[in-house]
């Protein structure tokens, strides 16, 4: 085993190019990380400082930190310099992204006789590539302490939080090099992930274990018949670290515009009134969580909980209902992006109308 630095660089649109540019393409650019590499490569005595794996569409570069010494940082840097203006001279057709990752290898021999490396650094160098933008570079946490260090010295952008591939949560940084490379939020700090799941409504087993751990948390509510017991009857299923509590609500006045039957809006009219004394009860026992009453006055089609969904591994659970009544079968849609799991509900044909608060 060895530790060492990854730079994974990835060629941006390599697989669109016709045949022959593909050829083209990466017979310069093996060749300009070959000359700058050569020397550590082939060391003319003692084994190599460095392994290059093609990966069809890039090359990713193992920096082996031999008798426990990491790699100048300066090297890597001449290599970024080295590519930026390689992929320049080309008129600024040919984009790079690049991943850096520091952690331990396995050295080992492939079919074809050559050193190769594996193991779960090289799999995460991949995905911080995968994470960056066209001409970024994108460090991760244990590449910035190793090589720079935590105070970042003006050298760097962030921490982003994206989202990677197998839906990783991952904190990066945008590294400040001269050239063309971006430092601007990469577009992974916004992807988002949308899967159906078979959460149920009460309030149990693993989404209770989120909402007695968040710290913010909001309720979209069509009556509360499954989440209104359990916070009434359990003064523990909310965090003691609480300190915003949402609750939305359709307006009793626009319930007879929906062509809700009278039973149901006389129901309803029940649990808000149980809304209002269990949060006014908060209020009086923990005043200082920020806590609101909304009321919808359109309908919203959707009950959902919010919980920390402005954080990484927060989560929003939604269920999308096919009239406005709530009459129909839901079904939970959960969806994730870097900032934490959120959701977006079915279009409706009629926009919601801003809530008021109380």
């Amino acid at each position: 085993m060895s530790a060492a630095t990854i730079v994974f660089f990835d060629l941006v649109g390599f697989s669109k190019r016709p045949t022959a540019e593909q050829r083209e393409l990466i017979d310069g650019f093996n060749a300009e990380l070959a000359r700058l590499l050569r020397p550590h490569l082939c060391p003319p005595d003692g084994p190599p400082e460095a392994i290059a794996l093609p990966t069809g569409d890039g090359i990713a570069v193992a920096l082996l930190h031999r008798d426990r010494r990491a790699w100048s940082f300066d090297t890597v840097t001449k290599l970024l310099l080295a590519i930026d203006g390689w992929a320049g001279a080309d008129g600024g057709r040919t984009s790079v992204r690049v991943g850096i990752h520091n952690g331990v290898v396995e050295l080992v021999t492939d079919i074809n006789g050559r050193t190769n490396i594996c193991g779960a650094t090289i799999n995460r160098a991949q995905r911080v590539m995968d994470a960056a933008d066209p001409d970024q570079v994108l460090l991760s946490e244990e590449a910035l302490a190793e090589h720079i260090g935590t105070s970042k010295q003006g050298r760097c952008e962030g921490p982003f939080d994206v989202l990677a591939k197998h839906d990783l949560h991952l904190s990066v940084y945008a590294l400040k090099v001269p050239g063309r490379w971006r430092t601007s939020a990469p577009a992974a700090s916004r992807r988002m992930v949308v899967k159906l799941t078979d959460l149920p409504k009460r309030v149990e087993g693993t989404f209770a274990e989120r909402l007695r751990a968040a710290r913010k948390v909001a309720l979209v509510q069509l009556t509360g018949k499954h989440a209104l017991p359990r916070l009434q009857e359990d003064p523990c299923a909310l965090s003691p670290d609480l300190h915003t509590l949402r609750v939305f609500m359709p307006h009793p006045a626009a319930l007879a515009a929906w062509g809700t039957p009278m039973p149901a809006r006389a129901d309803h009219e029940k649990y808000l009134d149980a809304w209002r004394e269990l949060l006014g009860k908060l209020r009086r026992d923990r005043p200082s969580i920020d806590i609101r009453l909304g009321l919808f006055s359109e309908p919203p089609y959707f009950g959902g909980s919010f919980l920390d969904w402005d954080l990484p591994n927060g989560h929003i659970h939604v269920s999308p209902y096919l009239c406005a009544c709530g009459a129909c079968q839901p079904r939970t849609v959960r969806a994730s992006t870097s900032s934490g799991w959120v959701a977006v509900p079915r279009p409706s044909t009629r926009p919601i109308s801003a809530p008021s608060t109380t």
